[in-house]
């Protein structure tokens, strides 16, 4: 118990500022710290995204090594149009 109290009296010393958090102070400023590491580490949402959807796109034979490009995320190919008979990379919402 003793313990406990000792942590719950440090506890705000590492609350989030509305300014900097807008889930302060519920998100402690070492938890935020780490989730922003993690998301620089990760790199760009946008790129992992189009690098999953080429691949499976790969895996299901829909595109070729040098036609990654030619997609534009909603399962339609730019260009030339969407191949006859393909499926959509992505599913219908």
């Amino acid at each position: 118990v003793r313990v406990a109290c000792q942590v719950a009296g440090m506890l705000p010393r590492f609350a989030g500022v509305p300014h900097v958090d807008p889930r302060a102070p519920q998100n402690l400023q070492p938890t935020g710290a780490l989730e922003r590491h993690l998301r620089h580490l990760l790199g760009d949402a946008g790129l992992a995204s189009r690098a999953l959807r080429t691949a499976i796109a790969r895996l299901v034979g829909e595109v070729g090594p040098g036609d990654a490009d030619r997609h534009d995320g909603d399962g339609e190919a730019r260009g030339g149009g969407a191949t006859p008979g393909a499926r959509p990379l992505v599913a219908a919402r």
